[in-house]
């Protein structure tokens, strides 16, 4: 019997190696609600945001339960690894584990140690979470599923400042991420993409993660910048977050309805 959680890794690894390109958003808002549209929406996956986000502990793991109850694919992402907070979000239902400002291989190696068990990683076991059942798979076939489709590895690269060579540090994962913000800012470019500098390490990780063999993804604002995605060939984009698309969208109603009362309020009285 394989597990729900299990199942939803194998369709999301499926949909990185399909002809079309796999779509979702960071979640930050506590609310089952941001979910319910999510899946409404059609995303692929989100992405619950532990590093930027006022979440905590508990809020994760009861977005990460919900998203598992709705079958849809929810990674978490993290600033920094702790292997007590990875398991205890796979053991919630996360497909994978996102990892923020990788730039060594030691970084790798430690979150692909952290999401595998023994002899492949060093995981600490339960079988008392959603996906063994709570305790209703063997632990052997529960294992053997876990050998079969392991959690999703993602790192985010988002600094030039890199210890090892790029395509070593990506080998083995199942995203190679790249983070635009975060990049441009640690370029000196204050938040711009438009820059030759930029570019240059956009390629740098295009070419390292062709080399090795291994999916980009990248987080764009909106629509309009997913042609240029696609035609990069990444593979798993995360568009905008919900407070991100929240703020926009309120801030174009607002602008445009003032635009209007603004526009009604000049127009003099007709006699």
């Amino acid at each position: 019997m394989t597990s729900e959680v299990v199942g939803l890794r194998a369709v999301l690894r499926a949909q990185l190696a399909g002809a079309d390109a796999a779509l979702g958003t960071m979640i930050k808002i506590d609310d089952f609600g941001v979910l319910d549209i999510a899946r409404s929406a059609g995303v692929d996956f989100v992405v619950i945001d532990g590093e930027h986000s006022q979440l905590g502990d508990r809020g994760i793991s009861r977005m990460l339960r919900y998203a598992l109850a709705l079958r849809l694919p929810a990674l978490l992402r993290v600033a920094t690894l702790d292997s007590g907070a990875v398991n205890r979000a796979l053991e919630a239902g996360a497909v994978g584990i996102q990892l923020s400002n990788v730039n060594s291989r030691r970084q790798v190696d430690d979150l692909i140690d952290a999401t595998r068990y023994a002899p492949g990683g060093a995981r600490s076991i339960s079988l008392a979470h959603p996906g063994a059942d709570h305790g209703g798979m063997a632990i052997a076939d529960y294992l053997a599923d876990e050998v079969m489709h392991p959690p999703l590895v993602v790192v985010q690269i988002e600094s030039p400042h890199l210890i090892d060579p790029l395509d070593e540090i990506i080998a083995g994962v199942d995203v190679a991420f790249h983070g635009p913000t975060d990049m441009s800012v640690a370029l000196g470019l204050g938040g711009a993409t438009d820059q030759q500098a930029y570019h240059r390490e956009r390629q740098r990780l295009s070419d390292a993660a062709a080399a090795a063999a291994v999916p980009t993804g990248s987080w764009i604002a909106d629509h309009t910048a997913l042609e240029a995605c696609t035609d990069r060939g990444d593979r798993y984009i995360a568009i905008g977050s919900d407070l991100q698309i929240l703020g926009k969208g309120l801030r174009a109603l607002t602008g445009r309805a003032r635009a209007r009362s603004t526009a009604h309020s000049s127009t003099p009285d007709r006699i």
